[in-house]
């Protein structure tokens, strides 16, 4: 849909928000730099920094449901508008000023994505409430093309700032600690209607408490096992945090098919998609690899990010244009394949000579180059030919490859989507849809945490085999799971199936 100008003050809200999802990605070099190199981590801490924040959005329905149990003067949605900006700002403030260890970064980390998590579903509440036939289509549009710019600005920031000595790693926490004051000034202009009814001050009774208590109990038990003690062992704490989390969402699961709220339809749905997503994350060892061993400058690695996000960028319009049409089990079935069979191609990397040998093949260097030429175009300006051409083989291969792998991963990634919003019955899309979105991070959770315990125990390689090759291969056989649940998924029901 085509954007007409100006926004409404509610729009340019919504745009505030998605950016802001985006912006506080600005210190994610910082954060492995700083944590890794300073802090010196371990792979499992490394698994354990990734999974937490996600856990804080992986229970986004318990924020639904306590701004509904709860208005505030009236109101539902403002007033908590105004407050969890706070909470993300102070959190990281205390990441740039005190964190030096393991508990003083994880656990502000793990409060600030509950305030980013709780403002993105107030966020969304206010679009679902607001939408309607003609305007669903142009916030969609707002909301993702604010992400993506958000995305794309603050990983080139990232790189350009860090790589040019211009801010400091903590400098960077600060940063980010600034970004959501966009969606704290924003918030005051929000236009919401004030309660003015007795009946519509009602809780929903469908939804027991007790799982908002729960939850709530879940992140005490989570900041409390791995709070350090004598003879702690990380590989243990992992499992725990999985098992809490674990026990909680089962039974939150059931309770929602008890009453109704899903079906065995859905359930098999969830299953396919928590497969799909818990594939072991093994970003941090990657990230050792290219800035530790082959020694890939911090400007450099955060235009690797850039160049990702433009694969993004043509992922969608491709799905868009020609994949929105077709059969979504058929979609779903080769974008699973595709995706496991060019991640192997990620083994090309693992060995330096292999990679800078490839990487100067004439194709792939000319294209790599060509597809970051955007990006060093406003880096380096008219010299950033020269620059483009002085690196060796494994940059340009490893923008080839990010570049293609970001096209491939927003096609998986909106196919999916399409399938978690399609799946749900009608007039429970909000708690259906919230309740997929959870699952998909509780798969992340889990990626993240078995990756960095396994890569804990692989890193100096099996048999032969590198570490960083072994990753690979788990990654692709692991991604072929949800493949087990596919033949019991049912599209049939869906409008677009009848057509194609």
């Amino acid at each position: 849909m085509k954007l007409k100008f100006p926004l409404s003050r509610n729009e340019i809200f919504f745009a505030a928000v998605y950016f802001v999802q985006a912006a506080v990605g600005i210190s994610a070099l910082a954060e492995f730099l700083f944590t890794r190199n300073e802090l010196k981590f371990s792979f499992v801490q490394l698994g354990i920094l990734a999974a937490l924040p996600t856990i804080s959005w992986s229970v986004k329905p318990i924020y639904g449901f306590l701004t509904d149990l709860v208005p505030i003067g009236g109101y539902r949605r403002r007033p908590y508008l105004h407050i969890t900006p706070l909470i993300t700002i102070i959190s990281w403030l205390y990441i740039w000023q005190f964190a030096d260890s393991f508990v003083s970064f994880v656990i502000p980390s793990m409060i600030a994505s509950v305030g980013m998590g709780f403002t993105d579903v107030i966020c969304d509440g206010l679009v679902v409430q607001q939408s309607d036939e003609k305007t669903a289509g142009r916030y969609q549009s707002i909301c993702w093309g604010a992400l993506t710019i958000g995305a794309i600005v603050t990983t080139f920031l990232s790189g350009l700032l860090l790589g040019r000595e211009l801010v400091s790693i903590r400098g960077m926490f600060f940063l980010t600690a600034m970004m959501p004051l966009i969606t704290f000034a924003m918030s005051f202009f929000v236009k919401e209607r004030k309660i003015s009814e007795v009946s519509e001050e009602k809780v929903h009774q469908e939804i027991n408490r007790k799982y908002i208590y729960s939850a709530f109990i879940a992140f005490f038990l989570t900041a409390l096992i791995i709070y350090p003690r004598e003879g702690q062992n990380m590989e243990l704490i992992s499992i725990g945090v999985i098992g809490i989390w674990f026990v909680w969402f089962a039974f939150y699961f059931k309770h929602l098919m008890d009453l109704k709220v899903i079906g065995k339809g859905l359930f098999v749905a969830a299953i396919f998609v928590f497969l799909w997503r818990f594939t072991p994350s093994f970003g941090a060892p990657w990230q050792d690899f290219m800035l530790n061993k082959v020694g890939i400058d911090q400007e450099t690695y955060g235009y690797f990010g850039v160049v990702s996000y433009l694969g993004w960028l043509i992922g969608s319009v491709l799905f868009a244009k020609w994949l929105d049409k077709k059969n979504l089990k058929k979609v779903l079935l080769w974008t699973i394949l595709i995706s496991a069979v060019l991640g192997m191609s990620q083994l090309t990397v693992t060995k330096v000579e292999w990679a800078n040998l490839i990487g100067m093949n004439p194709i792939i260097k000319y294209i790599g180059a060509a597809i970051a030429t955007p990006v060093y175009l406003v880096a380096h300006g008219k010299n950033f030919w020269s620059v483009l051409m002085a690196y060796p083989g494994i940059v340009h291969l490893n923008m080839f490859l990010d570049f293609f792998l970001g096209i491939l991963y927003m096609v998986s990634f909106l196919a999916l989507l399409k399938f978690v919003a399609l799946s749900t019955p009608k007039n429970l899309e909000g708690t259906n849809f919230a309740v997929f979105a959870s699952i998909m991070n509780f798969g992340l959770v889990f990626g993240s945490v078995s990756g960095g315990m396994i890569y804990e125990h692989i890193q100096n390689g099996l048999y032969g085999i590198s570490g960083l090759a072994i990753t690979v291969w788990l990654g692709a056989i692991t991604s072929l799971f949800a493949l087990i649940a596919l033949p019991w998924i049912r599209t049939e029901h869906m409008a677009h199936e009848k057509t194609t």
